[in-house]
């Protein structure tokens, strides 16, 4: 398994960080996954959902993504 290390979220590093997910969760057989990605200021920088996703799974990801950084997580 890799680690991945970013400290200020960029398009690219978002880009990077997105496929290490899909990744991840594809190799560990989990269910599908939405995955959404946003800066420091909450502003989404990418947002994928794996096929089978369900629809509420992209909303429930920003918002997840948005607590985070509210809460500093």
């Amino acid at each position: 398994m890799r680690t991945l290390a970013i400290t200020r979220l960029g398009h690219d590093d978002a880009l990077e960080l997105q496929d290490f997910l899909l990744e991840t969760a594809a190799n560990d057989g989990l269910n599908p996954v939405a995955i959404c990605i946003v800066n420091a200021h909450g502003v989404q920088l990418s947002a994928i959902t794996m096929d089978d996703t369900k629809a509420p799974s992209i909303k429930t990801a920003h918002d997840k993504a948005v607590t985070a950084v509210r809460f500093e997580r």
